[in-house]
């Protein structure tokens, strides 16, 4: 039994365990100087950019914290989803209100502009938190909220909600918008890793 000490608002939204019993834990916080070293006397301190940021941590099977490691803008951006392969990568939903901001959690560039409300961004990292891909759902106008993501036979699927027209659920610079029936609709996608195959409202 180990927890992360101090700090309010702060959650734990996915747990992974690899071949080698390391644990991977991705999150959201919301405070500073949040301690995730679950060492009663050595201590590791995060700090948010603003509101809401996304943190990446993996312990060895004792609970010894290796790293941690966050990222998030000015505004509120939360971790809604989280899935990995047998190759230790790990596949992101972030719903993001910030703009301009890095989602490497490595310390390579990869900015990623806010298109307007609530938007969503799939990434795709290696162990460390190093971006391979990464794209993202949204218009100016409309919010979308993608609530589950899953890995499975070389491909990415997602289970969500939007609620507005010309949302843009392709990743390339094709465009595919799905159907808007009004309030709120569902949405079903299954991406490759070149472009989109299916997209189902």
């Amino acid at each position: 039994y180990c927890s992360i000490k101090r700090g309010y608002n702060e959650c734990g939204s996915k747990i992974e365990v690899n071949k080698q019993n390391s644990i991977y834990v991705g999150g959201t916080f919301r405070s500073s100087n949040i301690d995730f070293d679950t060492d009663p006397i050595n201590t590791h301190y995060l700090n948010t950019n603003g509101a809401t940021d996304v943190f990446m941590a993996k312990y060895d099977s004792t609970g010894h914290m290796l790293f941690t490691k966050s990222i998030g803008g000015i505004n509120d951006d939360y971790l809604t989803s989280l899935d990995k392969d047998k190759d230790d990568n790990f596949y992101w939903i972030i719903n993001y209100w910030s703009n301009a901001w890095d989602c490497d959690f490595t310390g390579n560039t990869q900015l990623i502009n806010h298109l307007g409300g609530g938007d969503d961004l799939i990434m795709r990292t290696d162990s460390l938190g190093k971006v391979d891909f990464s794209f993202t759902i949204g218009t100016p106008y409309t919010d979308s909220y993608s609530r589950r993501i899953n890995y499975y036979n070389n491909s990415i699927f997602l289970l969500g909600w939007y609620n507005g027209v010309s949302v843009d659920f392709d990743p390339s610079s094709n465009y595919t918008s799905p159907s808007f029936y009004g309030g709120t609709d569902i949405t079903v996608a299954k991406y490759s890793f070149n472009n989109i195959i299916t997209n189902k409202t």
